[in-house]
Formats: structure tokens, sequence, C-alpha cells
């Protein structure tokens, strides 16, 4: 099980291409929603260069957080990562099924279950 001061250093040993984490030892819930945070900051940059190999990694290692993740962690997930997804998805019928298709099953379930609790 991954806890909430294991999450920066999952996160940044999954994708080499995010910045190290300055801070050292033991992490808050804070600090995990930060790396969290950082990890969503990435998959959108990753997204609007069009990089959708790197975008389905970066869901694929939060689905992988979230699975593994204590309850901290998966409430981070839910209310952070997934919520950006919304901030990403295409108005465009074919690109949004373009993203739906890499979108990790799990995540995607949770992503579904946002939006319709939403009401949108």
């Amino acid at each position: 099980m991954l806890h909430e001061y294991e999450i920066a250093a999952f996160i940044e040993g999954s994708l080499p291409e995010l910045e190290k984490n300055e801070k050292a030892g033991k992490m808050n819930n804070s600090d995990a929603y930060r790396a969290i945070a950082r990890l969503s900051d990435l998959m959108k940059k990753k997204f609007k260069d069009n990089d959708l190999l790197s975008v389905k990694n970066i869901l694929r290692v939060a689905e992988t957080i979230y699975m593994k993740g204590n309850a901290v962690v998966r409430t981070g997930i839910e209310n952070i990562f997934i919520y950006s997804i919304s901030s990403i998805m295409p108005i465009d019928r074919n690109a949004r099924h373009q993203l739906q298709a890499i979108i990790p099953i799990h995540i995607y379930s949770i992503y579904v279950q946002q939006i319709l609790r939403s009401g949108i």
C-alpha cells in the first residue's frame, strides 16, 4: 500500500521528466496533494504538446497510485487528478474518443462517476 509520504518519490521514480522534489524526509498530506497536482500539471502540459504517449504513461501512473494508495492518496487522486481530466477533455468528438481510449479503466470509471455527480 502506498502512503501519502511515499507518493512524491513514486511519481518521480515513475516519471523521470518530472522535476525532483526539493524536500526530503517524511511528507504530510498537503505535500502528497502537491505531488499529485504536479502530476496533473504534467499531464496537461503533455496533452497540450500533443504527446499522447506521455499522457498515457501519466494516466497509468495515476491509476497505479490510486489502486495501491491508502485513503488519503485515493482522495487526492479523485479530487485533484481526476478532476483535472475535465480540463483537457477535447470538445471535438474524435479527439475526445482518442483521449478516452488511452484512459485506464479505473481512472475512467472514477472520471465518469464525477461527471455524473456533477450533473454536467
